[in-house]
């Protein structure tokens, strides 16, 4: 499965690869390291009623990551993520992926999952990347705040990351 997703990963790379002319970080990228920060995020989906207090909801954000050294691991990386949200009162069920884009085109590819709304300490980790993310792993924590809601429009929102990488 991992070779199948970064296959994926390196093929939704290819058309967001920087320059040639662009300098590198992946000579200052450590092999590995810490970080926190905030992605901020505007939703939409589709919700669908199974049956009464249970809602099965299929949803896709777009945002941007800020890490909180305002430099540094994924700043200002661009953001996609989708998700299915099994939402029952008694145990929610939330999970999907996303594909983080930095500056110079590099991806990595995460999986999440949470059993609460709003997700708060839940669950993320790395699955793959591309340039100087290959090779990367690490399991690490996220907490978002309650979505607000328009009426004719996306939500937004925003989740706090506390994570960690290690690359080979």
């Amino acid at each position: 499965m991992k070779t199948s997703l970064s296959m994926i990963v390196s093929l939704i790379g290819t058309a967001g690869l920087a320059a040639p002319g662009l300098v590198s970080q992946a000579a200052e990228l450590a092999k590995q390291g810490s970080f926190t920060g905030v992605y901020s995020w505007s939703s939409t989906g589709k919700a669908h009623e199974i049956r009464k207090d249970h809602v099965f909801v299929l949803g896709e954000s777009t945002g941007t990551f800020f890490n909180d050294a305002g430099k540094g691991f994924l700043h200002q990386s661009s953001m996609w993520c989708a998700g299915a949200y099994d939402l029952r009162p008694d145990q929610p069920n939330l999970q999907g992926y996303c594909v983080a884009t930095d500056a110079q085109g590099d991806k990595i590819a995460l999986t999440w999952r949470c059993t609460s709304v709003p997700c708060k300490d839940a669950d993320f980790e790395w699955m793959a990347g591309t340039g100087k993310y290959t090779g990367i792993r690490g399991k690490n924590k996220f907490s978002c705040s309650a979505p607000t809601y328009t009426p004719s429009g996306p939500s937004t929102g925003w989740c706090n990351w506390t994570a960690r990488w290690e690359l080979p």
